[in-house]
């Protein structure tokens, strides 16, 4: 585990920035240092002479307006200032100044030999040709110069010694091993520091670049900087926000398709039930009239009746009819080829007439019909497909409800402005499971189909396309009383 610890902190970019950055810290160091051990003797070489041939030029001119006797503070000042020793020459060669003393000719002050007898020749020399000489050693640097005061004409001869520059060299050379652990020091624990503060926000980039990856877009970056760094960590904050906004709208994309591909394939199979249901409606009748027919063409036991048996066939051929004409106006209703058209109606009248349409049916299953409809309401609305709704539900009321009761159907005027319209069979019941089916294509309590205890089950399918349609809020429930329907029509 530690080695692939180490393996990986070797490929990080922390450890890539720390060695690089030693390195380059390590080579400046190097470079800076042996620039001075071999370049700052000959700069501080010639930046002294600079320095001493400037002031010996000043001194010169400054001699011009001083007598010689006031011109020894001026000399004395010169060679402590410079750190050199200034002579003047007669014209006899002869050393006038510093004062000297000597029992063998030479030239002494303050006790020490400046000037020998063995360098009088280098001196004429010097004064002959006006120029800077060297000295037999080569630390010293002698400049002469002739100098006009006042009141004569001497000769400056200036000896510097260069003996501390050369010390310099071998100075840095003893401090190697104490500079190179500073340099060690500082280089690992600069760079260390430097390597953490450049790939701290490189790691934290990378780590959210990892989540993201992982379709992980809760996490954002965080920065003080506005440097590139704080540009990109921006621009990947964003791109995480928009990548998280797309994979929302992917997500509800994805959740519409899924529902609509069961809705798909939840209406295909209502589709094929419904093919199914069509048929075994179509079938059975067709059997029927078949048979009776071919009875009475043979003229076989009670077919021979044939006039009894002819108005059987024809009523379930008009069955038959009718529930063809039912299956034409849904399937109008679901390709939406039925486009409903408003008219100014009066509903009142409306329900009136198709209440006494049901005379018959009524007086047959001795059902008492209560009619509370309030006189002259008018709303806008396509009045045939209203009428084949609300036909439906009457008839349904008074089909599934048991002889002897009631049926009432109730219009009034509500507060809001709407119409309420409501009937209520008494006596009948539908369980509370089947409130969700009864308004569904074929569906029918009564499990046998049997045309003779109830209808093709598409009568409450169609009111609900027709409401639906018109716009028109209608619900079922069960009460104390009985099954109530009821619909609240807009003006």
């Amino acid at each position: 585990m530690n080695k692939l610890r180490k393996r990986a902190f070797q490929k990080s970019i922390t450890w890539k920035i720390f060695v690089v950055t030693t390195l380059l810290l390590f080579i400046s160091a190097a470079i800076i240092y042996s620039t001075l051990y071999f370049f700052l003797p000959i700069f501080y070489e010639n930046y002294k002479k600079a320095q001493l041939d400037s002031a010996v030029k000043e001194l010169v001119t400054d001699a011009h307006s001083l007598s010689f006797q006031d011109a020894r503070a001026r000399l004395d000042e010169f060679g402590q200032k410079m750190n050199a020793m200034p002579f003047l020459f007669n014209n006899q060669q002869q050393v006038v100044y510093p004062d000297f003393v000597s029992s063998s000719g030479g030239a002494v002050v303050s006790g020490s030999t400046v000037v020998s007898d063995s360098s009088a020749d280098d001196i004429a020399i010097s004064i002959s040709t006006g120029s800077p000489i060297a000295d037999h050693s080569p630390n010293q640097y002698i400049i002469t110069e002739p100098i006009a005061f006042k009141d004569c004409i001497l000769t400056l001869r200036v000896n510097a010694t260069l003996q501390p520059i050369n010390e310099v060299s071998q100075v840095l050379l003893r401090l190697i091993p104490y500079i190179g652990l500073l340099i060690i020091f500082v280089s690992v624990s600069g760079a260390f520091v430097y390597s953490r503060i450049v790939s701290k926000p490189l790691l934290a980039i990378n780590l959210a670049a990892k989540k993201m990856s992982n379709l992980d877009f809760a996490v954002k970056i965080e920065h003080k900087s506005t440097d590139e760094i704080g540009e990109l960590s921006d621009s990947l904050n964003d791109m995480s926000t928009k990548l998280q906004r797309t994979m929302q709208d992917l997500k509800t994309t994805n959740m519409k398709l899924r529902n609509e591909m069961e809705k798909e394939r939840e209406i295909e199979a209502k589709r094929r039930e419904l093919f199914g249901i069509i048929s075994h409606e179509l079938k059975s009748p067709i059997t029927a009239v078949k048979g009776q027919l071919d009875g009475m063409i043979h003229e076989i036991g009670i077919y021979k009746d044939r006039d009894m048996y002819l108005g059987r066939s024809y009523k379930i051929l008009e069955n038959m009819e009718h529930l063809i004409h039912d299956i034409l106006h849904i399937s109008k209703f679901e390709h939406q080829i039925v486009s409903p058209k408003s008219e100014y109606i009066n509903l009142s009248a409306l329900i009136g007439a198709i209440i006494k349409d049901f005379d018959y049916f009524t007086i047959e299953k001795n059902i008492r019909v209560i009619s509370d409809i309030e006189a002259d309401l008018f709303i806008h609305t396509d009045p045939k497909l209203l009428e084949k709704a609300l036909k439906n539900v009457i008839h349904n009321a008074i089909v599934y409800s048991n002889s002897s009761e009631q049926v009432t159907i109730q219009l009034k005027k509500t507060e809001s402005g709407m119409l309420k319209f409501q009937v209520l069979n008494t006596g009948a019941r539908i369980p509370e499971d089947a409130f969700n089916q009864i308004f569904e294509p074929f569906y029918r309590l009564e499990k046998s189909r049997n045309r003779n205890t109830g209808g093709s089950g598409l009568g409450l399918y169609i009111v609900k396309m027709v409401l639906e349609a018109l716009s028109i809020n209608f619900s079922m429930r069960n009460t104390n009383q009985g099954v109530l329907f009821s619909a609240e029509i807009p003006e």
